[in-house]
């Protein structure tokens, strides 16, 4: 544990083939913490693993993670030639996730979408806009008390097909369009969604638009 309360973090999680642990080490490093991320195979071998970002591939992106009073902040950032920059930071607090609007870009990089992946929402990826707002559900959490029961997204976004099974009618989901949309933009928003409900086997979730 570090002097500013955040932890060394430690995550597993089952495999169809065994158990896969990820080791999460952190260190210190220039005031934050860095996230170096192993994964160890059932065999015992371990593999690092970075992640590229940016359309030509030759970003490197890294990711940092503050945790203190409950609360996890992680900041992503993208590095090239020895610069960095943030690209985008979320603090959670139990299964409330905030976006800030801000999104700072660096060379050209932009990350005007925000994907909230394995952690969060159980073996999916919901993409949201940052400035926008979601309950989200807890890992394995999805016959419990705490599934996901609604849903703040922009328009055009694609929701893993994981995080919307099982959610039954309960479920509402809130599509942001633009003030000036018009009414065939409108249904079109919706019908997405509602196809993507569909395909996962959920037809009774309601599906509700709002203007941005």
């Amino acid at each position: 544990e570090f002097s500013n309360g955040s932890k060394i973090i430690r995550e597993e999680t089952k495999e169809a083939n065994g158990t896969v642990t990820i080791n999460k080490n952190v260190s210190e490093v220039e005031g934050l913490l860095e996230k170096i991320v192993k994964i160890k195979n059932p065999d015992g071998s371990v593999k690092k693993t970075e992640r590229k970002y940016g359309s030509n591939g030759d970003f490197t992106e890294k990711t940092i993670i503050k945790e203190a009073n409950g609360e996890k902040t992680t900041f992503t950032f993208a590095s090239k030639d020895g610069k960095e920059a943030i690209l985008q930071k979320i603090t959670s607090s139990s299964n409330i996730v905030r976006i800030p609007d801000e999104v700072i870009s660096a060379d050209g990089i932009s990350q005007p979408v925000l994907q909230l992946s394995a952690g969060i929402v159980p073996k999916s990826t919901i993409s949201i806009k940052l400035g926008s707002k979601v309950v989200v559900i807890k890992k394995n959490a999805l016959r419990g008390r705490n599934k996901l029961i609604s849903l703040t997204v922009y328009a055009g976004t694609n929701l893993g097909r994981d995080s919307l099974k099982n959610t039954g009618s309960e479920l509402v989901i809130y599509v942001i369009v633009p003030k000036n949309a018009t009414k065939q933009e409108r249904v079109a928003a919706k019908e997405s969604i509602q196809n993507q409900l569909k395909k996962a086997g959920n037809s009774k979730a309601t599906v509700k638009i709002i203007k941005e």
